[in-house]
């Protein structure tokens, strides 16, 4: 029995190691409508407002991917480097799970929702962001998968 569990332990650790974590385009994300989201993920149990003017004016502090996360009822921000962005004057524990998702993705966000207020949301464990009837969701936990090297 102790056989079993081991080969099989290493066939799922070399199949892990095999496949590429990122998609072949590096896009982080999926945008869906609010409708799909409630399906998938259940209702809003925590939404935070935040200006989408002013969460814009913290992407070019990242080249393709931002992290956010809410903590303690506050929303946090990091670059893809785990660099904060937002709150200014904040910290964060590097083993804390941030949600990593494309850039590019969040600003396709705000242009398909056309929304001046962007909500950072819980679904239960889930973390979406949502612009009118457009949220972003599918991203990666990071820690483990903090940028396509990964």
């Amino acid at each position: 029995m102790k056989n079993i569990i081991q080969a099989t332990l290493i066939i799922v650790l070399f199949l892990l190691a095999s496949v590429q974590i990122l998609p072949q385009n590096n896009l982080v994300g999926k945008i869906i409508n609010k409708e799909e989201a409630n399906l998938l993920f259940g209702s809003v149990t925590q939404s935070l407002p935040f200006r989408t003017d002013q969460l814009a004016s913290l992407l070019p502090e990242s080249d393709k991917y931002v992290m956010f996360q809410i903590i303690n009822g506050n929303i946090y921000i990091l670059g893809e480097k785990r660099n904060l962005l937002f709150p200014q004057n904040g910290s964060v524990d590097d083993n804390q799970v941030f949600q990593l998702l494309s850039k590019s993705l969040l600003l396709e966000l705000f242009a398909m929702g056309k929304s001046p207020v962007t909500f950072i949301e819980k679904r239960g464990n889930v973390l979406t962001i949502s612009n009118e009837d457009y949220i972003l969701e599918f991203t990666y936990p990071c820690p483990p998968f903090c940028s396509p090297q990964n």
